[in-house]
């Protein structure tokens, strides 16, 4: 006895038969389930691919909270350096006010000193009076 027609049979993915539905040598019609493979071993591999996209996904969103954050530090970076040129120039400006105090007031001594000096050459000359030496010594030591 001869088979009708001898067909090989394969599948696409392999793995260990759970349940064979038909015999050596049945007869089979296009469509028909001859055997059932069992899928834990599958289903296993599809739950750890899900889960590594999952886990994927997390790194994803925790990287772009990380960009998120460089972006905010940076910004914060910044401000802080515009605050800080700002800080500098206010700086500047009272270094030179005060130079500029230090000058007045040294033209203000020189000026003291001149006038103590010629006080003392008109007491000396009595053409002045000793109060107007003291008003002098005064404003030289103020």
């Amino acid at each position: 006895m001869q088979p009708v027609e001898l067909i090989q049979v394969g599948t696409q993915v392999s793995g260990v038969i759970q349940e064979l539905r038909v015999d050596f040598n049945s007869k089979v019609t296009a469509n028909q389930t001859i055997a059932t493979l069992d899928a834990r071993r599958l289903q296993s591999q599809v739950d750890q691919d899900e889960a590594a996209v999952a886990r994927a996904q997390a790194d994803l969103k925790r990287l772009e909270a990380g960009v998120a954050q460089s972006r905010a530090d940076v910004a914060r970076a910044k401000s802080a350096v515009v605050q800080a040129a700002s800080d500098v120039n206010r700086v500047k400006a009272l270094l030179a006010q005060a130079k500029s105090d230090v000058d007045r007031v040294a033209a203000l001594f020189a000026q003291a000193r001149a006038e103590l000096a010629r006080q003392k050459q008109l007491v000396e000359k009595r053409l002045t009076s000793q109060v107007d030496l003291d008003a002098a010594v005064a404003t030289e030591a103020s």
